[in-house]
């Protein structure tokens, strides 16, 4: 058995990197697996734009939870759009 393990050292390590990887994007969010069946269409009553990608949903619902508080809907919605797309 020792000797199994020492000959295939190095794909053990390969596939233990790979796993490790898979496993920290699926926690993350950024593998469409990850994220079946959670795409919002919108977000605090206003639609997400097509420019935004999925994977930056939350990161617009929270910038956009923010700029509602110090401006009006059509400029913190645009204000978000440039801020994420740019």
């Amino acid at each position: 058995m020792g000797s199994l393990i020492k000959k295939n050292k190095f794909m053990i390590v390969f596939i233990s990197f790979v796993l490790t990887c898979l496993i920290f994007l699926l926690i993350k969010g950024e593998l469409p697996l990850s994220q079946t069946g959670n795409i919002e269409k919108e977000c605090l009553g206003v639609n997400i734009p097509e420019k935004i990608k999925y994977t930056q949903t939350k990161t617009y619902c929270n910038c956009l939870k923010n700029e509602l508080n110090y401006k009006n809907e059509r400029h913190a919605i645009s204000t978000c759009i440039d801020k994420i797309v740019m």
